[in-house]
């Protein structure tokens, strides 16, 4: 904000609030603390860059992450386990070696190296024998959902106690929220409003 090429705690916390995004005084402080790694009370350019730079590479080799994304590009094409290993199963083996669950991912938009799909192949190899079968990863799918249905409960049954406590109503807390007057609630909006009722997501666990 001052432009000294530093940002302090005040300056962080305006910045995500000009992007929509709202949190605690306790997750700022944290993310702080996390990203000044010298300790002076500031993120100077090359920390916040560096810390970027370690968490997009721990989110993109993270195997929940592919789950998400797999499951995210299967509803939106209509394309099952079965189609996505039968395009990509080169050899006819049945089986996804690494090299075949690389140019899967790839060939699906899920931009990784080698390296990364080793990592998240790693965690979905169930019997570790080095390749992905159809039923280790249908079964990895169906854990995924699962997890997520259970999440969405939990935070749904968060807001309806939040409206019971508070008095307010679901329609007046979607009118607070809705800041552009749209009559929908994007995911930053939506953010906002779990925010406000002590449910801090990303934007990530938000969808």
């Amino acid at each position: 904000v001052d432009g000294s090429g530093d940002f302090n705690v005040q300056e962080f916390r305006a910045g995500m609030l000009s992007i929509g995004l709202t949190f605690t005084d306790e997750v700022i402080d944290a993310l702080m603390q996390e990203m000044d790694k010298d300790g002076d009370g500031e993120v100077d350019a090359a920390e916040f860059v560096a810390k970027m730079d370690k968490f997009t590479h721990e989110i993109n080799s993270s195997a929940s992450s592919i789950l998400g994304a797999l499951v995210t590009y299967m509803d939106a094409s209509g394309k099952t386990v079965a189609s996505i290993f039968a395009a990509n199963d080169e050899d006819k083996s049945g089986l996804l070696n690494l090299a075949e669950f690389h140019n899967a991912l790839l060939a699906i938009g899920i931009q990784q190296c080698e390296q990364q799909a080793r990592n998240v192949m790693k965690e979905l190899d169930m019997d570790n024998d080095g390749d992905m079968s159809i039923a280790e990863l249908t079964a990895c799918l169906s854990t995924y959902r699962r997890k997520r249905r259970a999440f969405a409960s939990k935070v749904l049954s968060d807001i309806f106690d939040f409206i019971k406590k508070t008095n307010a109503s679901a329609t007046r807390i979607f009118s607070r929220v809705d800041s552009d007057g749209s009559g929908d609630l994007d995911v930053l909006e939506f953010q906002e409003a779990l925010g406000r009722m002590g449910q801090e997501l990303t934007p990530d666990q938000v969808h």
